[in-house]
């Protein structure tokens, strides 16, 4: 296999050794909140190139070992912004279906209101993206770029609907926050981004 593949079919092993069941069949229980297939995920059957866990892979390892008391994550769909500019949302062939947004082009933005971080501290923040070139950038901020809280560049997946999930560490104080992704450099498309206090 390529090296890409053997990296999933280690992940989809110890999916099982913690008690997963293949996606793509009917024996099992579905875990609430993820849908009867999730054809991208790493449960799948079928060996596939490795692109990162699907957002219902990590739905079911959270809802099945949820986090101690006291974490926090939260996820916004792309499309559910607050105000934008410059994008354009677009039919989305990821995991679950749905939409994305894409047409993202330098200095376009996108702005979550009223998102509330309950402690300071250090945040993974994880964006689901898709570039058939690469070379993209975006950068995360607060309150209308008042605070730009760090930015991270947009690798070649290969295609506008081949997904990877990218993530860097930032620092947030405790407070209720707008947040914006704002376009330092276009070319890329994204279904979703999540928060998670570590």
């Amino acid at each position: 296999m390529a090296a890409n593949q053997k990296l999933f079919a280690m992940a989809h092993e110890m999916g099982h050794n913690i008690g997963f069941w293949h996606t793509d069949q009917t024996t099992g229980t579905i875990v609430p909140g993820t849908p009867a297939t999730d054809p991208n995920s790493v449960m799948n059957s079928f060996v596939l190139p490795w692109n990162g866990f699907t957002n219902y892979d990590l739905v079911a390892v959270r809802y099945m070992y949820p986090a101690a008391t006291g974490s926090f994550t939260v996820t916004k769909q792309a499309e559910s912004y607050s105000a934008m500019a410059g994008i354009q949302v677009e039919p989305c062939t990821d995991s679950g279906g749905g939409s994305n947004v894409g047409y993202i082009e330098t200095a376009d933005w996108m702005a979550y209101n009223s998102i509330n971080i309950p402690t300071t501290g250090t945040y993974r923040v994880e964006y689901r993206v898709a570039s058939a070139s690469g070379g993209g950038r975006l950068s995360l901020d607060l309150n209308a770029g008042a605070t730009v809280l760090g930015a991270i560049t947009i690798p070649s997946t290969g295609g506008w609907q081949t997904w990877t999930t990218i993530s860097h560490n930032v620092t947030i104080n405790a407070g209720t926050y707008n947040f914006g992704i704002y376009a330092q450099a276009g070319g890329w498309n994204i279904n979703w981004f999540r928060i998670t206090k570590i």
